[in-house]
């Protein structure tokens, strides 16, 4: 008897997670271009050496940024589903 109130928070969050995943696409591609300009910069200022250091610091950087973005969109959806559970009860 709960379907539609069901169906309707589910296409609310349906919405919602397209709006986060096009942002934090949005937001790796950014990140992610600035984080290459400045590895192509230094490749051609210091040199292979100095890129490889950066490059490796940029990427756990950019992975560590990743984790935190989808951990706190999927600590939303969670708790959001909670919150539906327990007003359905």
């Amino acid at each position: 008897h709960n379907f539609a109130n069901v169906l309707i928070a589910w296409l609310i969050q349906a919405a919602v997670g397209v709006v986060v995943g096009i942002a934090t696409v949005i937001v790796a591609l950014v990140i992610g271009g600035i984080l290459l300009s400045v590895g192509v910069g230094i490749f051609f200022g210091i040199g292979v050496i100095g890129a490889w250091i950066y490059g490796s610091v940029a990427v756990l950087a950019f992975i560590a940024l990743m984790l935190l973005i989808s951990g706190v969109a999927n600590a939303y959806i969670s708790t959001f589903w909670t919150i539906v559970y327990r007003r359905l009860k």
